[in-house]
């Protein structure tokens, strides 16, 4: 049985397919802590507009194709309840990262860490995480980056990973 969300009034969801028009997306599942949960069980009113509808879609095909995809605007917390949405109709895990204006490209690929007996490790950012297992990415605050070339960052660290052996 799929999913239609063809309006804000006529919304029927069922976990094996979501289908919007003619876009029709199996949800991927994962982690339940890195999922959105529903926007009913936060308690929050959410009502698909259409608009909104046109850019999950648009997200979909995107997935279908498995291409990239980057959501820019004005309003950062409307893009990111987008994504939001997209991410809790297909079951998808989300990695959030803050930027501020001291935040480097280095801050996004991996920390070092003391641990027990005064060695250190190495920990992935959320960044090399989402790029690793497929995750959704929302980068808040990339309006204020200074330092990163926003519209490369991600590819250059996908090459990075690339070079590291991790795919």
């Amino acid at each position: 049985m799929a999913s239609r969300l063809g309006s804000a009034s006529s919304r029927l969801l069922c976990s094996r397919t979501v289908r919007i028009g003619n876009v029709e997306l199996s949800p991927i599942g994962g982690l339940p802590a890195l999922m959105p949960s529903p926007a009913s069980l936060r308690g929050v009113a959410y009502s698909d507009s259409q608009h909104a509808l046109e850019i999950v879609q648009w997200l979909m095909k995107k997935q279908t194709l498995r291409q990239d995809a980057m959501l820019l605007g004005s309003h950062p917390a409307a893009l990111r309840q987008l994504v939001f949405r997209f991410a809790e109709l297909t079951e998808r895990e989300v990695e959030v990262v803050s930027i501020s204006r001291d935040t480097t490209e280095s801050d996004l690929k991996q920390r070092r860490e003391l641990v027990g007996g005064g060695s250190v490790e190495y920990v992935n950012q959320p960044v090399v995480e989402a790029a690793l297992r497929g995750r959704l990415l929302v980068h808040e605050g990339i309006e204020k980056a200074k330092r990163i070339p926003s519209s490369t960052t991600c590819s250059r660290i996908a090459r990075w990973l690339l070079r590291m052996g991790a795919f």
